[in-house]
């Protein structure tokens, strides 16, 4: 599918600026623009987004058979007040409230880790109405 990343043995290399870009049913543009650079133990960080329909558990990203999902950090928009709720297979990891509509990015402290072949999911649920979310995680994923 594109998305797998990796430690490598050789430095990365990205040559030049990557840019993704999403857009919300709103209309807000989000941009994440990564500059080109080379490090030899640098891990390639893949950002994961998906739409978070009202109330709806979402796989947000499932890691390659076998390997452990790392997340570095992660942005989610909400069209209304409301709770995003973030999973670890089926158990709660983390939920983010929000008082209004709006777009936040969270960096973690540290690499967040788990274990092989667990499945990231997310759902939210907005105060009044049916308004979605919107997440993008950013990490990266290795063999166990």
């Amino acid at each position: 599918m594109g998305r797998r990343s990796f430690a490598p043995i050789m430095p990365l290399k990205i040559p030049a600026p990557i840019t993704v870009t999403a857009v919300q049913s709103d209309g807000i543009l989000l941009n994440m623009t990564l500059n080109g650079f080379s490090a030899p133990d640098l891990v390639q960080n893949i950002p994961h987004f998906t739409e978070l329909p009202h109330d709806t558990l979402t796989i947000v990203w499932t890691p390659a058979s076998g390997w452990m999902p790392h997340i570095i950090s992660l942005i989610v928009s909400t069209e209304a007040a409301g709770v995003c709720y973030i999973y670890k297979n089926d158990e709660e990891f983390l939920h983010l409230e929000f008082n209004e509509k709006k777009s936040q990015p969270f960096g973690m402290g540290t690499d967040v880790h788990f274990v092989a072949d667990t499945v990231i999911k997310a759902k939210f649920v907005g105060d009044a109405a049916t308004p979605s979310g919107y997440i993008t995680i950013v990490g990266h994923e290795h063999e166990a």
